[in-house]
């Protein structure tokens, strides 16, 4: 009974020893990618061992947090860059129109220069307003609360609201709807990109005749909202940069924007778990057309 319990003893020691050093090795472990990361070194994450045990999940999470944090970060810095460097233009605009009236009193043309001042100046809060959206709407706090929402239901409001700007345009608005599930998400934001497709489209098909709407039950449990048109289209290389921030074709560099519209549709897609695809609007035409495509989860996935 004594060796039984000596070696007992003996070997719940050795277990023991086994088990707070591997322990603690990888509490070490963790520390270390802590201070690396207290460091500036924003791309460490917790080595994981695969035993699937309650530090793994910690790791998972922590891992999880982190890829976030580097995300949001990235994209603090992403928009300070791009601010930097997109307002630059229309400050100079200001600054040397302001110059000019200041050293040259009389000079003449002051109503257009204000004219084009308040321009520029609109162009700015309009860039900064999106750049906030887009802001709020990744971390989470501009989602707001999530309702069931109908995306036929927005399409056809969308649609009417739409019809008058687009036939001054000289567009032809269509609407064609499948009966599809309803999808869990802001009522506002799913309008405000679909607006914002829409305002694309109005902008840049150039030399089309036809904007059209779309939604349908698409694979995999999904709904897809799409706005189809008949203009010049996207090229496929460049389809992957346009949903960017301050992204703008060469082509489209005539017209009004801040290159934020698109960067603003897939925010919000991503807030509802969805994706942004853009692809040919047609298959049998010169004119290809452009593509816009949101995918929701559905709430009904059968």
């Amino acid at each position: 009974m004594a060796r039984i319990a000596a070696a007992t003893i003996g070997l719940g020691i050795l277990i023991g020893l086994m088990f707070s050093r591997t322990l603690l090795h990888r509490v070490d472990s963790v520390s270390r990618t802590a201070r690396a990361i207290r460091d500036g070194d924003l791309s460490k994450r917790i080595t994981l061992n695969g035993s699937g045990d309650e530090i793994d999940n910690l790791a998972i999470n922590l891992n999880a947090m982190l890829d976030q944090i580097e995300r949001l970060m990235t994209g603090m810095k992403e928009v300070s860059d791009n601010i930097a460097h997109d307002l630059r233009s229309p400050l100079n605009r200001i600054r040397g129109r302001s110059h000019r009236w200041w050293s040259r009193p009389g000079l003449g043309g002051e109503d257009e220069a204000l004219r084009a001042t308040l321009a520029d100046a609109e162009d700015m809060i309009a860039t900064f307003n999106a750049l906030l959206s887009i802001a709020r709407i990744e971390s989470g706090e501009g989602a707001g609360s999530m309702d069931v929402v109908d995306l036929v239901a927005i399409a056809e409001e969308m649609a009417e609201l739409y019809e008058p700007a687009a036939q001054d345009a000289g567009f032809i608005l269509q609407l064609k709807t499948q009966p599809a599930p309803p999808v869990r998400g802001s009522r506002a934001l799913i309008s405000q990109a679909l607006a914002n497709l829409l305002d694309n489209a109005l902008k840049y098909a150039a030399g089309g005749t036809t904007i059209r709407i779309d939604v349908r039950k698409g694979a995999e449990g999904r709904v897809l909202l799409s706005v189809l048109d008949d203009g010049p289209g996207v090229p496929a290389s460049d389809r992957d940069a346009v949903v960017k921030r301050f992204v703008r074709l060469e082509q489209s560099r005539t017209t009004s924007g801040s290159g934020l519209g698109l960067s603003l549709v897939s925010a919000i897609a991503r807030a509802h778990g969805g994706s942004v695809t853009l692809g040919d609007a047609a298959s049998n035409s010169q004119r290809k057309g452009l593509k816009v495509t949101i995918a929701f989860p559905s709430i009904d996935k059968h």
